[in-house]
Order: C-alpha cells, then structure tokens, then sequence
C-alpha cells in the first residue's frame, strides 16, 4: 500500500476488520475490504481465545520472521541476487527507469523493514485491546542438556545467548521447558511460587 505514505504505517488490521468498507480515501483498485471480505475475521476476533491466540501468533511473526534483522537479510540476498540484471532490463524496457532508481527502491524496502513492526504491534493493541508491550526475555543454562519454547516457538539450542521476544500484557504465553535426551528440568529461574517448579508454565 506504497499509495497510502508513509506504508509503514498503514493499519491493515483496522483495514481487514472494517464493517463498512471500502474505504473510500484508498485509491481505486484497492477496495479489498468490503464487508463481506472482512466477515471471518471480524467475526472471529469476537471470540476471546482466538482474539488471544491471534495476538499471540502475530507477535511470534514478529519476534521471527518479519523481524527487522530478518527481513533485512532476505531483502539483500534477494538485491544481491537481481542486481546484475537491472541494467539489462532497465536499457530492454525502460523498467525500472535506471539502476538507480531500481536501488531507492530497494533502499526503500529496507526503510519499510525496520520501521514497520513498531507500528504493527501498535495496531495489534489498538484494534485487539491489547496490554503493553512488554520484553520477554528467556534463556537456557546449557543448551545442549535442554531448550526452551515460547508458545510455538523454539528458543534455537545452538546459542547459549538470550532470546528477547515483544509480546503483549495481560495476553498469557506459554513456556515450556524442553529437556534433551537423559536430562530432566528441574527449576525456572526468575519466577516464584508453585509454577517454579513446572516444566511449563504461563506468563504476562
């Protein structure tokens, strides 16, 4: 939605869930948002578990794969890939007007990558009424004697690091301790009471 600027911005939760659409100030040709188109969605999010799992899927994409770094690695591999023909198909066609241009553009979709998931999750907890969003940060003593998975996620047992996820208050996850073959788990670290204890256990 390049025609909506800045398109980092561009509330497509609020788009896909309007009642009455189509938004008349989007140009012709982007009235994808009748009501009828949006019924499943706008339905479904009246249902508190699939409003809650909804949320939570949408911030594990964004802890993932449309994580900036992410995003960004595959926006380059592509560039790098096409570039040596953009000269070609510039002088051939006329499109893309010249490499340089075909460059803004690229440059323009790693401005888009960085800049975008602020404003998604921020949509999430306007539209959804959602908590803040908060840094769940988790980590594994030793990798290689256990892992550890948040919601549908597994936390990568290569890397003895942290890993720090955005997810939302007041909208519960779910982590499970993962122990390796002859291991067992015996405690979280940082949480208190019974579900210390537990290899899974909720959170927010």
């Amino acid at each position: 939605f390049w025609s909506v600027p800045p398109a980092w911005e561009f509330d497509f939760l609020a788009y896909d869930t309007e009642p009455n659409g189509p938004w008349s100030h989007i140009p012709q040709g982007h009235n994808h948002n009748n009501p009828t188109v949006t019924f499943l969605l706008r339905t479904l999010l009246q249902n508190d578990t699939f409003k809650a799992a909804f949320a939570n899927r949408s911030a594990g994409l964004l802890n993932t794969a449309y994580e900036h770094s992410n995003t960004l690695a595959r926006i380059d591999r592509l560039a790098a890939l096409y570039a040596p023909e953009i000269g070609g198909d510039s002088a051939g066609w006329g499109v893309p007007a010249s490499v340089s241009d075909w460059n803004a553009n690229v440059q323009d979709l790693r401005t888009y990558a960085n800049r975008r998931s602020v404003f998604v999750r921020q949509h999430l907890i306007d539209q959804l009424n959602l908590g803040a969003a908060v840094e769940v940060t988790l980590q594994s003593d030793d990798p290689a004697r256990g892992t550890v998975r948040i919601n549908t996620i597994d936390i990568a047992a290569s890397s003895g690091d942290p890993w720090i996820g955005t997810y939302f208050s007041g909208n519960p996850v779910t982590i499970t301790a993962q122990p390796e073959w002859g291991y067992r788990f015996v405690r979280w670290e940082g949480l208190s009471g019974p579900e210390a204890t537990r290899s899974s256990n909720t959170l927010l």
